[in-house]
């Protein structure tokens, strides 16, 4: 009895915890828990679609056809990280295992998006989102914005009908910033380049500059490089054709025909000559300086570049089958 008891309570108190925390995070067998950051951020976005999902009535019945956009994203910080982005795919993922909604896959949108002329970045007004809506087959369009707010960030949510145009319900979070770059860190990609790739590059003049993403120092280089070149060699054919003229001009005959100016015209062709060699090698260190330079500068702007650079949201909704490290299933 007393095994049955204690057993009893267990079960109950396992049911408990499930009930009274309103919103839990099931893991698929093999599927690692669950760390704080990502607890705090799962469940802010749950009580976001939670309240969405109640100014539009979607319980029961046929699931809401539905289409994410990437949240915008505004502030330094934000921005830099593209936490819009990912708590956009975020949103997605929770969207995708409500039975109330069904989502519809990123890679429709992005086409449909592309054949209306309209971007990807969030930016979109109701009568757009209603347009794109009724393409997809889609009841409602969601966008949001994510936006710096000290140590937290401020996520706002809104569902656009599709047949109305119209905004026909609005959410808003605090989160803990830390907590979703802790969780943003997991689910993108932050492209880099090294310094090695960005020196090596930098041999062909300018190419340095492209590869680290300042196009308007890559075009100058490239210019100024070439044109130090080309006078470099164009010069030194000149020097050479100089001396060969020379060769070519004074001769034994040529001397003995113009004995009181030959010396002269020899002196003339050696003049034409050093100062094609002068200028040749004038150029050959201009370009020198600049190829060193470039390579130099290419170098110290891989870091600048790295800080710079906006991260790419690596997880996708692809067939409905989510890719996602921990394959998230969230409870209501």
């Amino acid at each position: 009895m007393n095994r049955i008891t204690a057993l009893t309570v267990i079960i109950l108190f396992i049911a408990a915890q499930f009930f009274f925390t309103g919103a839990g995070v099931a893991l698929a067998e093999g599927d690692k828990a669950l760390n704080p950051a990502e607890n705090i951020v799962m469940t802010k976005v749950a009580d976001i679609i939670k309240s969405l999902s109640g100014s539009i009535g979607a319980s029961g019945g046929d699931p809401y056809r539905i289409v994410v956009m990437p949240f915008e994203s505004t502030g330094e910080e934000s921005s830099r990280m593209q936490l819009g982005k990912a708590v956009s795919e975020i949103t997605v993922v929770l969207l995708s295992k409500d039975g109330n909604f069904s989502v519809i896959e990123r890679d429709k949108l992005s086409k449909v998006m592309e054949e209306l002329k309209l971007g990807m970045s969030g930016l979109i007004d109701a009568t757009s989102a209603s347009q794109v809506g009724k393409v997809l087959g889609a009841q409602g369009i969601m966008s949001g914005t994510v936006s710096d707010a000290g140590m937290f960030i401020n996520v706002s949510a809104r569902i656009v009908d599709v047949e109305t145009a119209r905004v026909k319900a609005a959410s808003f979070a605090e989160i803990e910033k830390n907590s979703v770059i802790s969780v943003a860190k997991n689910y993108i990609i932050i492209p880099t380049k090294n310094s090695f790739t960005a020196a090596a590059m930098s041999i062909v003049p300018g190419l340095g500059q492209f590869y680290t993403g300042n196009k308007a120092k890559g075009k100058f280089f490239a210019v100024t490089e070439s044109a130090a070149l080309a006078v470099f060699l164009a010069t030194r054919l000149l020097g050479d054709k100089e001396f060969d003229n020379y060769y070519t001009t004074i001769t034994p005959d040529y001397k003995a025909a113009h004995l009181d100016t030959w010396e002269n015209d020899m002196n003339a062709y050696f003049d034409k000559a050093d100062n094609y060699y002068n200028i040749s090698n004038i150029s050959l260190v201009v370009f020198g300086a600049l190829w060193g330079y470039s390579i130099f500068d290419a170098i110290i702007s891989v870091d600048k570049y790295n800080e710079k650079v906006r991260p790419e949201v690596k997880m996708s909704l692809k067939n409905g089958n989510l890719d996602l490290k921990a394959g998230l299933a969230y409870r209501f």
